[in-house]
């Protein structure tokens, strides 16, 4: 791995080891410690990275990780902790020259919204993708933020919209998908409209019957009970299973595109 430190306010172009600087797909600890990629020191007061994102296709999506180390000799067992976060295949729309970047010249789409990861001072991170949306090449820049510089970012204004939606969640193993993920959704709440009980699992995984958090059923004039979620929470895939399958649930959301 390269060795880089950056400190408060500074921006660097992020080195995934891939082809051009592009971020690698690595799925476990041992093959992230074992890649060619860019290992950041986090010193001072910085309290979280901006990664900015590009895109070598549109409409297309992947999970970011960011990984920290206790030390910069990386090693399986020196992983401290393990972010995921799902980049939506959704308003990506602005090209740009990834030249203005210090890569070689290429059209790329710019992926919005910005993350805005914590870390840890004292810690070393490493920036990869978990999954990606087809053959897509992700290109990643960070800036280094202050406690007041991150509550900013986070708490940025932008368009949001709403929507509403039903679906229809069935009872065959791993349930069904009520909410995709998402990091520009901000608010979530699912309701259940049938006549039994409904079983979520709120935390991207498959639902499981009679486990996870159950919606009470419907009366004949009153609707069951309710999930509510908001900010990061809300941004998680939501899984849902029932005993008899083909039951309804009511759901809206509040996104915000950065």
């Amino acid at each position: 791995m390269a060795r880089k430190s950056i400190a408060l306010n500074q921006s660097l172009l992020y080195d995934g080891g891939g082809t051009s600087n592009a971020l690698q797909t690595l799925t476990t600890s041992a093959t992230l410690v074992a890649a060619a990629l860019d290992l950041v020191r986090i010193s001072g007061p910085i309290a979280a990275l901006r990664i900015d994102l590009l895109a070598s296709a549109a409409a297309k999506g992947c999970v970011l990780t960011v990984t920290e180390f206790r030390d910069e000799s990386p090693a399986v067992n020196e992983v401290l902790s393990v972010r995921e976060v799902a980049i939506p295949a959704t308003d990506h729309t602005m090209t740009v020259d990834r030249a203005s970047w210090g890569l070689t010249t290429g059209t790329e789409i710019y992926a919005k919204p910005a993350v805005v990861v914590p870390v840890t001072p004292g810690r070393h991170v490493t920036i990869s993708c978990a999954s990606t949306d087809g053959s897509v090449s992700w290109y990643a820049r960070v800036t280094a933020l202050d406690n007041q510089a991150a509550t900013a970012e986070a708490n940025a204004g932008g368009v949001t919209t709403g929507a509403v939606s039903t679906v229809t969640v069935g009872n065959t193993t791993g349930g069904t998908l009520i909410a995709a993920a998402d990091a520009t959704r901000q608010f979530l709440h699912i309701t259940n409209m049938a006549d039994e009980l409904v079983y979520l699992n709120v935390a991207g995984g498959a639902a499981v019957s009679t486990k996870g958090i159950p919606l009470g059923k419907a009366g004949t004039e009153a609707p069951g009970d309710s999930y509510t979620a908001q900010g990061k929470p809300a941004q998680l895939a939501v899984y849902g299973i029932c005993a008899s399958g083909s039951k309804a649930v009511a759901v809206q959301t509040l996104t915000t595109a950065l």
